[in-house]
């Protein structure tokens, strides 16, 4: 079952283990024969049916069923992404706080470059690769002689497939003028191929992982095609997929355990059937009914409809699914799963550290997303005037569409998941300003910037789920209202790997694709174990974020245990970036003032999805260009413990974002500076930037990436393209061709698998830095009919990215007495780069003083208290700045007492200093002594 990225509350079932590529028991898979041909191959094979073994059932055998949606059909076949929604207006009753910042750039920090848009360099003869080359002897990583789907693979003969050969005759007397399948090459295809292969009429209708989608005539007969096809050298093989990889993992699946359900099981079962091609005349679509399919939407982008089948209870036979997989022209059947919400009570309010750790405080005096357009989905939302309670900290503009079949307000939250979140991302912290959200300007003004979207109610089993069909009407819904950001808290698992190929997330990539949105999603709650990012996070132009506590001694970014884990199925790195996400105070839906706390990706996404915000606020080439925003946000994030080798990138992708980095630079010996560029890279061009790196660089990041069209269904791999990232110092002026001046590269960096390429570099040589996008396997103009929008993010970090710490201590002056209340004041500071997540604790408490309360005033001019609490998280502290505390005590007894304080930061280490307090007649004249550690520094001053 799917679920919105807050927390679980019980264990993840073990994954079901996998058939193998000849699909289930009782019906094995030689070919595509189309259905006549099978037919006359059953008697034959009917020996093997009968004695193939059942494998186990599932431990965890309900899951999928359970997951099927309980609604009615129509809600499930039609679309709803064109309604525009209801408006809602703030409350009259209630004034909006003044969110209006003072424009002052903090102290010592200066506006990045502008950003450009890089010229394009033609490339007249790109090279043409063996599928077989390695890469600086690095071998390719999957075997192109196999066709694979996310359910298996298939490693045909070479030549022209038989099965095809014999399904021409009846599709030539049927009147149909093209039969679709696979082609094998062992080359990546360029225009000289497509030229070739247009010249026999054959059409590349896309890539399949490392194969591709193809169109051929019947009308030149089986034996011509076969003839002609020989004759390319460079094709391997043309045919068929087996049927039984044309099914899904969760449908092959669903197949044993609503057998076991009996009774109790729909009539029909939701599913997409994936096309090859489009169906414009309605042709496919009138067979597939034809064969006992209820058709409804047909998606133009994903070319997949929306469907019923019955599932053939009760004699357990499944004649039309099985009838519907044979034919040539539908490449994948998945079925329609629910997503689910698990939103464990609310707590006692904790303390609101997440914002500091992530620098947001740093932000919001300057940008707080007023000018952004938000799309958020979730639960329903107390917003405004509409909602049946407002909260004082949405009381905002904002158009919503309830897309599910409750029957609600879409401002309305029966489960409270989707207020909190959106607390975190623009609550103005009218109620307690302590918990403001990272970008409290969002929705302000009369324009309605927020555009909600409902897609989970509560179920026949008293859950919180809501259909694949309305996640993704909301996510069109969402794209056509002109959402910049899109935050989605939500996902599916279903206790198995993936690609990134299923309809949500090619849906995702799609809207991406067309619209420009940045999509920020929660890798999911299924970890520790690797390979369990949620979809659509494993989408590839998606921002995937993980989990991480903002609280703790030495624990502050550590990833939580249950954050989800990459790499995804193809070999992804997922989760790309980090935030805090355990135990975050926000809004409490049903109250105007109250607060709850929650854990989970959920509440990680929308730190990242605000910090995104304020960002395309402060820079606005960074609208409409995801790919971009990307790059920046994981070339400034904080790497975890410093590990510039990435090695636990499957958990926390390049770190934990920080805004300060990502809106400012610190240009001087210990600070930072940025660069980003973008442009369009296709298989006759490259694009470059030159940047400066001045002497005693402590580091060089460096991230690419692009955004593509969706992936083909059901394919091991959702990348279609491979572009390759250079880094070339001191390079001269830049060749036509790069490939000719590949010897003088210094850092050649790719990915077998990934739209996301990063380098780190540490201490680069001074001097220019040349960093191109280079095409390895990439679109063709003439005949894809498009570019790969690129977009690289540099930081060159110049300071030390493990800051030596300064940690001091001062007691208030004058006459402490029994019964005085008296207060310490603690400063860190740093002199380079950021102090990661510093951790504050009053180690030594001696009985004759009581701690009161804890307070410290962030960047943005708000002070918190945090009681009589003995540690709390200060935050992110940026080079040249210092965050101060004051911890408040009472005076029990009289004497000198020695208190004890430690600060720790994730990339600072340890620092701890004592504050000695002489209290009532000590001998002193009553004077407190200034602190211990503070003393020597002076002491060695003077001796020099």
């Amino acid at each position: 079952m799917r679920r919105p990225m807050a927390e679980k509350t019980q264990d993840t079932a073990e994954p079901y283990p996998k058939r193998g590529w000849l699909g289930r028991c009782g019906r094995p898979v030689l070919g595509h024969l189309g259905v006549v041909a099978h037919a006359m191959i059953a008697v034959g094979l009917a020996a093997l049916i009968v004695g193939c073994p059942r494998p186990d059932p599932p431990p965890d055998e309900g899951t999928l069923w359970d997951a099927v949606p309980r609604v009615d059909a129509e809600l499930l076949l039609s679309s709803q992404s064109g309604d525009r929604g209801g408006d809602n207006n703030p409350s009259d009753s209630i004034d909006l706080p003044d969110l209006g910042g003072d424009g002052r750039i903090p102290e010592g920090a200066a506006n990045e470059p502008a950003g450009d848009e890089t010229p394009q360099v033609g490339v007249e003869e790109p090279p043409i690769f063996s599928r077989d080359a390695p890469r600086d002897g690095e071998q390719p990583v999957r075997d192109w002689r196999e066709l694979r789907f996310s359910s298996g693979a298939f490693r045909p003969e070479p030549g022209l497939d038989r099965a095809l050969q014999e399904a021409i005759p009846a599709l030539q007397e049927a009147g149909r003028e093209r039969v679709f399948g696979f082609l094998l090459t062992d080359e990546y295809l360029a225009e000289p191929h497509h030229q070739q292969l247009n010249e026999i009429g054959v059409e590349v209708l896309g890539n399949h992982g490392s194969a591709y989608k193809v169109a051929a005539p019947v009308e030149i007969g089986a034996e011509e095609l076969e003839s002609q096809l020989a004759e390319l050298e460079f094709v391997h093989w043309v045919g068929f997929s087996p049927p039984g990889l044309k099914e899904s993992p969760e449908l092959q699946r669903l197949r044993g355990e609503l057998q076991r359900v009996g009774d109790d099981a729909p009539a029909e079962i939701p599913v997409y059937i994936n096309l090859f091609d489009a169906d414009p005349r309605g042709v496919f679509g009138e067979e597939l009914s034809a064969h006992g399919a209820r058709l409804g939407h047909f998606d133009e982008d994903l070319l997949a409809y929306r469907a019923m089948i019955p599932h053939g209870w009760p004699d357990g036979a499944w004649e039309v699914l099985d009838a519907i997989t044979e034919l040539d022209y539908v490449l994948f059947v998945e079925p329609m799963l629910e997503d689910g919400i698990e939103f464990g009570p609310a707590a006692s309010t904790k303390h609101d550290e997440s914002t500091p750790t992530i620098g947001a405080d740093y932000i919001r005096p300057n940008y707080n997303g007023a000018s952004i357009t938000l799309g958020i989905m979730d639960s329903g939302f107390m917003v405004g005037s509409a909602a049946p309670t407002t909260h004082q900290d949405l009381n905002k503009f904002g158009r919503g569409v309830n897309f599910t079949d409750d029957g609600s307000s879409v401002w309305n939250d029966g489960s409270g998941h989707g207020t909190h979140v959106l607390g975190t991302i623009a609550g103005t912290g009218t109620a307690d300003i302590r918990y403001r959200g990272v970008a409290p300007g969002i929705g302000h003004s009369s324009n309605e910037r927020i555009r909600a979207a409902q897609v989970f109610r509560q179920n026949w089993q008293g859950q919180w789920t809501g259909t694949g069909a309305w996640i993704q009407d909301a996510m069109d819904w969402l794209t056509n209202q002109g959402a910049h950001v899109i935050n989605y808290s939500g996902g599916g698992y279903n206790n198995s790997p993936l690609a990134g190929t299923d309809n949500t997330s090619r849906r995702l990539d799609a809207n991406v694709w067309a619209s420009r949105p940045l999509f920020v999603v929660a890798a999911g709650n299924d970890g520790s174990g690797s390979q369990t990012v949620n979809r659509p996070a494993v989408a590839k132009n998606a921002l995937a974020v993980g989990n991480v506590r903002d609280f703790g001694y030495q624990t502050v970014g550590q990833i939580w245990t249950s954050s989800s884990r990459g790499p995804t199925a193809d070999g992804r790195m997922k989760p790309n970036v980090t935030a805090p996400g355990r135990w975050i105070g926000a809004p409490d839906a049903g109250t105007s003032t109250g607060y709850r706390d929650s854990s989970g990706t959920s509440m990680a996404a929308p730190h990242v999805a605000g910090v995104a915000a304020t960002m395309m606020e402060h820079y606005s080439a960074f609208i409409g260009r995801p790919m971009l925003t990307r790059a920046r946000l994981m070339a400034t994030a904080i790497l975890h413990n410093d590990d510039r080798l990435v090695r636990q990138g499957n958990d926390y992708g390049l770190g934990r974002v920080s805004s300060y980095k990502a809106h400012w630079r610190r240009n001087n010996a210990n600070g930072w500076k940025g660069y980003w560029n973008w442009g369009q890279v296709h298989e006759n061009n490259y694009i470059y930037r030159d940047i400066e790196v001045p002497a005693n660089a402590h580091r060089l990041v460096v991230v690419m990436t692009w955004d593509e069209p969706p992936a083909s269904s059901g394919a091991d791999a959702a990348r279609l393209w491979d572009l390759e990232l250079w880094l070339q110092h001191n390079p001269g002026s830049p060749p036509s061709n790069p490939w000719n001046a590949l010897g003088a590269v210094n850092h050649r960096r790719w990915s077998w698998d990934d739209n996301v390429i990063y380098a780190i570099v540490d201490r680069p040589s001074a001097g220019t830095w040349r960093l191109k996008s280079v095409p390895y396997d990439a679109p063709h103009t003439f005949w894809n009919g498009y570019s790969l929008p690129v977009g690289i993010a540099a930081t060159v970090i110049r300071g030390d990215t493990q800051p030596d710490m300064s940690f001091s201590g001062q007691a208030s002056a004058g006459q402490v007495d029994v019964g005085d209340t008296f207060e310490i004041h603690t400063t860190v500071s740093n002199p380079s780069y950021i102090l990661s997540g510093v951790h504050l604790t009053n180690t030594v408490r001696p009985s004759g003083v009581r701690l009161t309360d804890v307070r410290t005033t962030r960047a943005d001019g708000v002070t918190m208290s945090f009681g009589s609490a003995n540690n709390f998280t200060l935050g992110n502290v940026v080079q040249g700045r210092s965050r101060t505390a004051t911890w408040t005590f009472d005076a029990l007894s009289e004497g000198c007492h020695d208190i004890g304080f430690r600060a720790w930061s994730e990339n600072g280490g340890t620092e701890e200093i004592t504050v000695t307090v002489c209290v009532g007649d000590t001998g002193d004249n009553g004077l407190i002594l200034p602190p211990i550690l503070d003393i020597e520094p002076i002491l060695s001053s003077a001796s020099r």
